[in-house]
């Protein structure tokens, strides 16, 4: 499974940005997203996960570069909201993990699109499976070193979260947005018992 982003700038073609540079600029605008309307960004992921994505306030996009207007697949959107919402809530931990019972990701997050089932599967298993490593994880920079490191440290929880013989291929982003947008779930079924 292969999700795409696409930031297209009016002067010059997409490809003249990186990967890590379009993962940064996700990173940037949700992060502006969230920093003006924490509630409601925190509301979709928790409650209302399939509200209309009319908070995504553009207004965020002038401050990641001239000319750019910003596409990409909900799902995307929704991990790098996660992400922002974990980072902009640094005392927010997870809980005893055996005290809560699996998602209900069928009806939560996948918005009609069974495709995206395995990934967000394979999330929940991961958060689950090293959730120190995890934190770790969740906390540095998107496009980073120090991301690089703690995505490899994750290497043990990626093998033991996949079945037996199965093999996978996530982008970085979809596998730290999948990562993402459940432990904040898992983390906030903790906060509500």
């Amino acid at each position: 499974m292969s999700l795409v982003l696409l930031l297209v700038a009016a002067a010059a073609p997409p490809s003249q940005f990186s990967e890590d540079r379009n993962r940064r600029m996700l990173a940037d605008f949700a992060a502006c997203v969230v920093h003006r309307r924490p509630h409601v960004a925190a509301r979709y992921l928790l409650k209302d996960l399939y509200t209309p994505d009319s908070f995504l306030n553009p207004d965020c996009l002038p401050r990641l570069a001239p000319n750019v207007s910003l596409y990409a697949p909900p799902l995307l959107i929704r991990y790098a909201v996660a992400n922002a919402l974990i980072q902009s809530e640094p005392s927010l931990k997870l809980p005893d993990l055996s005290t809560i019972p699996p998602l209900d990701i069928q009806t939560s997050y996948a918005d009609g699109d069974q495709s995206s089932l395995p990934v967000l599967r394979f999330g929940e298993c991961v958060v689950r499976t090293a959730p120190e490593e995890t934190t770790r994880f969740l906390h540095t920079g998107v496009a980073t070193r120090e991301e690089e490191s703690s995505f490899q440290a994750l290497g043990p929880a990626f093998s033991s979260c996949l079945f037996a013989g199965q093999t996978a291929k996530f982008s970085r982003e979809v596998v730290r947005g999948s990562v993402a947008i459940n432990y904040y779930r898992l983390a906030h079924a903790g906060i509500a018992q």
